[in-house]
């Protein structure tokens, strides 16, 4: 009877999903947003796995708890002083004689920068080197009430500062990739090759395939947000779905196992998500 008790801590598998639950709420917590009510939820599921006697998942739920605060503290980044950041190319906009953009230092932190950049300068299609003046300073919060906050929004991504330069220089990196360099390539020249569309084609397909939305368009994507075409594909995940139905029933029409195709799909969606622009919603879809 005591073995049948202590498998039956396994049995319901339902429950498991207050792991995910308790990591996530750790790392708001360490993030200090709304601490008293994320704080309470957290008790909440403590309280509701101890009345249901699952005393082991409350062990792991408490540990869970204890790394995921951990892993979610900010890190406490001192100002750069670096002169060369390295960034995928997909990470660079140039308008006009002005970039901007986020890469790494040489130490592997990550920066965001901008400045300005001679003029008919080209993004190599490759990891690039970029070397600059650059004058580096904290990112700060928002100052007026519904304004967007970059602090906060970059914070996120576990960028703290941003540096500017007047002179800035790009050039290519020469030695080889892993894997998430490779990904990134692909995605600028797939994003390249949409140039030669007409502009509003091209503008739909960059933002819906790849995450990339010209910053031009702001009008568009406010009409795109009043429509909810924004909630439907970028939050949602429609065309992630979409190309899961399109990928099997070409395989199906194939007559490749069914089994074999949802193991591919395993590898080959976190792949799909960072050529799609890492976004939340396409990582959820994914």
């Amino acid at each position: 009877m005591k073995s049948l008790n202590l498998n039956s801590q396994f049995d319901n598998r339902g429950w498991y999903i207050y792991w995910a639950l308790v990591l996530q709420l750790a790392i708001v917590i360490a993030n200090k947003s709304l601490i008293w009510l994320w704080s309470l939820l957290i008790l909440l599921l403590f309280i509701t796995a101890y009345k249901n006697q699952r005393y082991f998942l409350l062990v792991e739920m408490i540990i869970l708890f204890i790394l995921g605060f951990f892993l979610g503290q900010p890190t406490k980044a001192q100002i750069p002083t670096a002169t060369q950041i390295i960034a995928n190319p997909d990470q660079i906009k140039i308008n006009n004689d002005w970039i901007s953009g986020t890469g790494k230092l040489l130490d592997g932190s990550k920066v965001s920068f901008s400045g300005s950049i001679p003029a008919h300068s080209v993004i190599p299609d490759q990891k690039v080197l970029i070397k600059g003046d650059f004058q580096w300073q904290k990112i700060t919060a928002a100052t007026n009430i519904g304004e967007f906050d970059f602090q906060k929004y970059y914070r996120y991504q576990k960028i703290y500062y941003r540096g500017v330069a007047k002179n800035i220089q790009l050039n290519a990196i020469t030695k080889k990739s892993n894997i998430l360099d490779y990904l990134h390539i692909i995605r600028f020249r797939w994003l390249n090759s949409l140039k030669k569309l007409p502009h509003w084609l091209r503008v739909n397909a960059s933002s819906l395939l790849l995450g990339d939305f010209d910053a031009n368009e702001a009008d568009l994507r406010q009409g795109l947000t009043n429509l909810g075409i924004i909630h439907i594909f970028s939050i949602s995940g429609l065309h992630v779905y979409m190309l899961v139905d399109f990928i099997i029933k070409i395989t199906s029409w194939a007559r490749c196992p069914r089994e074999r195709i949802d193991i591919l799909l395993l590898f080959f969606l976190p792949l799909f998500a960072i050529i799609a622009g890492s976004g939340v919603g396409v990582w959820r879809a994914c």
